[in-house]
């Protein structure tokens, strides 16, 4: 057999290989694995364990909104009041472990869709992108823009403050309990006073086999 004859049956065998392999490859679903499919984020998860969950966060942030924006404070100010709404002053002391710019930044997103300018939310979050943008203006390299010029970026009338505190029982047939207290408070930024305040509170019992990031 001549070398070219052996090397184009070595060619055919390859392709062929490589063939099957990709059918395979494409044609057989993940069957070792587990479908990923939606969960709606405002029902407990069947993986649910006893910390903060999603139905969590969105239950007290729909709360906390309506408690908000019923305060007779914020609907006698002939003004809207200039409010900052962010994790900087949101602890956390206790054993569940929450991300609390998600529960800062939920209550915000609903603020101000419902405060319909009863309330203006300053962006502390996005200070640096200000400064920027306002040097490149004082330094004639921008126009001065479509809206106004201020001196300054915008001052805080009222911040939020706030804690995450929790208690655990561990029970001696492995269950553990834990109750959840989250405070909220809006204080005043120029005398110092709490003009609101409310909590959510709630407690779970479970084996507590869930890992929180």
């Amino acid at each position: 057999m001549s070398i070219c004859k052996k090397y184009f049956e070595f060619s055919c065998a390859l392709m062929l290989s490589i063939s099957v392999i990709a059918c395979s490859s494409t044609s057989v679903p993940n069957a070792s694995g587990i479908q990923t499919k939606y969960i709606n984020p405002n029902k407990e998860s069947r993986s649910s364990g006893v910390g903060i969950e999603s139905n969590d966060v969105i239950n007290m942030a729909d709360k906390m909104v309506r408690s908000i924006l019923n305060e007779p404070t914020f609907a006698g100010l002939s003004q809207a009041p200039r409010v900052l709404v962010d994790e900087t002053n949101f602890t956390l002391d206790g054993n569940s472990r929450i991300n609390r710019k998600l529960i800062t930044t939920r209550l915000r997103n609903g603020l101000t869709q419902a405060a319909n300018g009863r309330m203006v939310f300053v962006a502390r979050y996005a200070q640096r992108a200000i400064e920027a943008e306002r040097e490149l203006k004082l330094a004639g390299l921008v126009d001065k823009g479509t809206i106004r010029q201020t001196q300054a970026t915008a001052g805080v009338d009222f911040k939020l403050v706030g804690n995450i505190l929790t208690s655990d029982e561990r029970h001696a047939n492995g269950m553990t309990s834990r109750y959840h207290f989250i405070n909220f408070e809006l204080v005043d930024m120029e005398l110092g006073v709490t003009v609101w305040a409310d909590a959510y509170e709630f407690k779970k019992t479970g084996v507590d086999d869930v890992v929180y990031r």
